[in-house]
């Protein structure tokens, strides 16, 4: 896959995160709370507004990671962005074949992309806001746990406002359990906190 071709744009932002979610709706939601107020609890108010996030939501029927980095490919394409900008897919591993994620990997890095996937999906980054979520065994397991600290957990609509106190806490316990720095987790674990702390 060919590289895009970044465009230089006039812009009154430092950088600009383009997220793209392979779910529909517990990723969007997670992420917006950073495109309000929370970031003046870790940055100066010159710096909050130095960063952008624009999340490009998962259409029904268009969620396949492959589906995913096209749109984020195909938004870029349309839109100017500059060459400190980043582009993300945030992906579950859900089981997925090794030769298929690496596949997805080989992909993204063709075209600049960064990739954050979460084992077994992304209420285990959620978890990670409470605990230091050993032990899980599937996606059910994962989901149970969430609720002993989220009991009206739901993938629609959550509180976000319970996971703020614990996002420092999360990147942490992610980055303990991402010591060899791979691409993906092969057990549980997390690399949406590269993101996250890229955006703080």
């Amino acid at each position: 896959m060919a590289r895009f071709k970044r465009r230089m744009g006039f812009r009154n932002y430092r950088r600009m995160f383009i997220i793209a979610t392979e779910g529909k709706e517990t990723e969007p939601q997670y992420f917006q709370m950073f495109k309000t107020n929370l970031q003046t609890q870790y940055l100066n108010e010159v710096a909050r507004r130095e960063v952008l996030i624009r999340i490009l939501e998962t259409r029904k029927g268009d969620s396949s990671p492959k589906q995913v980095l096209d749109r984020a490919i195909g938004w870029v394409k349309k839109n100017p962005i500059k060459d400190d900008d980043e582009i993300w897919l945030v992906i579950d591993h859900d089981g997925r074949p090794e030769y298929l994620l690496d596949g997805l990997h080989t992909s993204c890095s063709n075209c600049g992309v960064h990739l954050a996937v979460s084992n077994p999906q992304f209420e285990y980054w959620l978890l990670l806001h409470f605990e230091d979520g050993k032990k899980i065994k599937n996606r059910d397991d994962c989901i149970n746990r969430l609720r002993q600290h989220m009991p009206s957990y739901d993938k629609v609509n959550f509180n976000v406002d319970k996971l703020k106190p614990g996002i420092r806490e999360a990147i942490r316990r992610a980055k303990e359990k991402d010591a060899d720095q791979c691409s993906w987790p092969t057990c549980n674990g997390t690399t949406v906190y590269r993101l996250v702390e890229k955006i703080l």
